[in-house]
């Protein structure tokens, strides 16, 4: 069951809920050929298409998790993203695997 903290607000004011598992990283990988166990560089470097492309993927598994489609892509879905969100992003995924 998710808990509040499993949510991203964007900048629209839209609640939108994040999900760290093995469908989002297997998605992530497939789309960016970055191998999970390789995750933390490409998510801690400079590399702001992979964050770009890793806060989508977890985005579309959790709505899915939570029964609505996410039809956004990701740079409609990273118009709405602001620093603060990006931080709360990597402070999830830190969260949410262990």
């Amino acid at each position: 069951m998710a808990s509040e903290n499993d949510y991203l607000v964007l900048s629209n004011g839209q609640r939108v809920r994040f999900e760290v598992n093995l469908n989002s990283l297997a998605d992530f990988a497939e789309k960016t050929g970055i191998s999970i166990s390789d995750l933390s560089g490409p998510l801690t470097s400079n590399n702001m298409a992979a964050v770009r492309t890793f806060i989508h993927c977890c985005v579309v598994e959790g709505e899915q998790n939570e029964g609505r489609e996410f039809p956004e892509t990701e740079i409609e879905l990273a118009s709405k993203i602001r620093l603060v969100q990006v931080k709360q992003a990597m402070s999830m995924l830190t969260s949410q695997v262990k």
